[in-house]
């Protein structure tokens, strides 16, 4: 069940996406070197302080907010004795159903990236971190001594939703609730391709 959204938190998320996309716009357009946190919040039409309500920097403010699992969501996976993939699969489905997505921004970072691939880091750690909450995740349904097979799972999982996220972005037929399919469309072929090679 998805958590109820108060006004004030949508308010909150467009704000921080407002600093998001014009972080990103700066960069492009003068470099990410010659960015500054004034700049940012300037160009968003917010004081500084309003900016480290936010975001501590700019390399934060360029990566965004990225989408949490919610507590509901994490419980409701807890309670299911579905198949694990499948369950997991649920908990990304919610999770991008409960982040607002648009399609300009992953467009900005991927041209960002192109002039800057010393960036990449940055945006790396955000997939690091839905890495490690679908480990422990994983690893609470799997159970003890399960710990490289959880992270392995996972990283499977993340990459796959990334690259469905990646072609949700840059193709406008994609509709937006078809990126967990996508994802669980490229997982099933790497399942076919483990099991061909056993």
């Amino acid at each position: 069940m998805r958590e109820p959204s108060t006004l004030r938190d949508r308010r909150r998320e467009q704000t921080a996406q407002d600093i998001q996309r014009a972080a990103l716009r700066l960069a492009l357009e003068s470099g990410y070197d010659s960015l500054t946190t004034d700049m940012i919040a300037t160009r968003a039409g917010i004081s500084l302080r309003t900016f480290f309500n936010y975001y501590p920097n700019k390399d934060a403010a360029l990566v965004g907010s990225p989408p949490d699992i919610s507590e509901a969501s994490k419980q409701q996976f807890l309670a299911s004795d579905g198949p694990l993939v499948d369950d997991l699969f649920d908990v990304l489905g919610r999770m991008l159903t409960d982040k607002r997505l648009e399609r300009d921004v992953p467009a900005m970072i991927g041209e960002l990236l192109a002039t800057s691939p010393e960036l990449l880091a940055i945006f790396h750690a955000a997939l690091e971190r839905l890495h490690s909450d679908l480990t422990a995740l994983a690893l609470e349904r799997m159970g003890p001594g399960q710990e490289a097979d959880a992270q392995l799972l996972a990283h499977v999982l993340s990459r796959a939703i990334t690259i469905g996220f990646r072609a949700w972005a840059t193709d406008a037929a994609i509709p937006r609730d078809q990126i967990v399919q996508l994802a669980r469309q490229r997982v099933g072929r790497l399942t076919r391709l483990l099991q061909a090679a056993s």
